[in-house]
């Protein structure tokens, strides 16, 4: 599997190289680089809000546990965009941490289910 994801990266690399030998560097950048960073800006930001909440509690290595760690995390709403472009990640967000392999089209209603487990945040 990490010789797969080596090769991956490698042919990429090759790929970028090659757009930039064949075009320039500036279209490279436009049509690769700026569209990465922005999906990036994107996880950082919404990972970021999630787990910094003031009221997400933090726990000493020795209260710690599995549960209490994925559910360390708070849904947010961000607006129409998160519904429609994102698919509403930002808001079924505890659902991810405790059902990580779930599809994404069930959240709402896992989240629904399991509010009145974890109560409202």
């Amino acid at each position: 599997m990490i010789l797969l994801l080596d090769l991956g990266v490698g042919v990429i690399g090759a790929i970028l190289w090659y757009t930039i030998q064949t075009y320039s560097w500036q279209i490279t950048l436009l049509l690769y680089f700026q569209p990465y960073m922005w999906v990036n800006h994107w996880i950082v930001a919404i990972t970021y809000l999630h787990h910094t909440h003031p009221d997400v509690p933090k726990y000493e290595n020795e209260a710690w546990t599995f549960i209490k760690g994925v559910t360390a995390t708070i849904d947010r709403e961000i607006g129409f965009g998160g519904k429609v472009f994102m698919h509403k990640i930002a808001e079924d967000r505890v659902k991810h941490h405790i059902f990580t392999r779930m599809p994404f089209h069930y959240g709402e209603e896992v989240t629904n289910a399991i509010k009145p487990w974890l109560g409202d945040w």
